[in-house]
């Protein structure tokens, strides 16, 4: 495998760091999204539970101990409960795009690995002729 590498010229240097770089943003991405994981559906049928026997400010509470974008959406809506079905959907919907926008997070760093790294490759076919 040293050998390929060595074989390859000077730009597999680059694409290593490239692919280095690459591995890094993935795995905080593995990492965050799994993190989040144990907040799902149970979370949420806890949180309904919660409300329909002690109210919305325990499930408020409940929210509140969670992390991630289940318990972020659900608190939401609690605290919109004042509003009509238009004003909870629209806070929702609101803080759902929000919430996206922080998980995919870092996703242009990786696509950029993605797209440089053949592109060397291509260049250090070339050159090497």
């Amino acid at each position: 495998m040293v050998e390929l590498f060595v074989k390859g010229g000077g730009f597999m240097w680059p694409i290593l760091a490239i692919f280095v770089v690459g591995l890094i943003f993935v795995g905080e991405r593995l990492v965050h999204l799994l993190s989040t994981q144990r907040w799902d559906l149970g979370f949420a049928r806890n949180v309904a539970d919660t409300l329909s026997e002690n109210g919305a400010l325990e499930a408020q509470t409940l929210c509140e101990s969670g992390k991630g974008p289940v318990p972020n959406l659900l608190l939401t809506g609690l605290d919109s409960l004042d509003k009509d079905m238009d004003g909870i959907e629209k806070a929702i919907d609101s803080k759902a795009n929000v919430e996206m926008s922080f998980l995919e997070k870092n996703m242009t760093w990786i696509a950029l690995c993605i797209a440089t790294a053949p592109m060397l490759g291509f260049l250090g076919t070339v050159w090497g002729m």
